[in-house]
């Protein structure tokens, strides 16, 4: 890369190289957001319900907003799970609408 002056590739060449050996181990990245902290038990059971829906094991990384009121949004990819209970409250509203 040096040779050839594509130092500034090195990010994305590692960005990639990290994405085909996670396809590869047949492994995903999965964002989890809950209103509250989980604690391991939670998050074992979301990583298992996880893994059995989409065929891969699931690697989570946590986080917290207050917004959601309670439950979760789980977001792998283009797939987005969004068990929360401020879009059940406005599938609600909707339907009474």
């Amino acid at each position: 890369l040096a040779a050839n002056r594509r130092l500034v590739l090195a990010g994305e060449i590692a960005r990639l190289f990290g994405r085909y050996a996670a396809e590869d181990e047949q492994l995903v990245h999965a964002e989890v957001v809950t209103a509250q902290p989980l604690d391991e038990a939670q998050l074992e059971a979301i990583r298992t319900a996880l893994s059995q829906r989409i065929g891969r094991r699931a690697e989570l990384s946590c986080g917290v907003d207050a917004s959601l009121l309670g439950g979760a949004l789980v977001r792998v990819g283009d797939l987005v799970i969004d068990g929360s209970l401020r879009a059940r409250l406005k599938k609600f509203a909707a339907a009474l609408s």
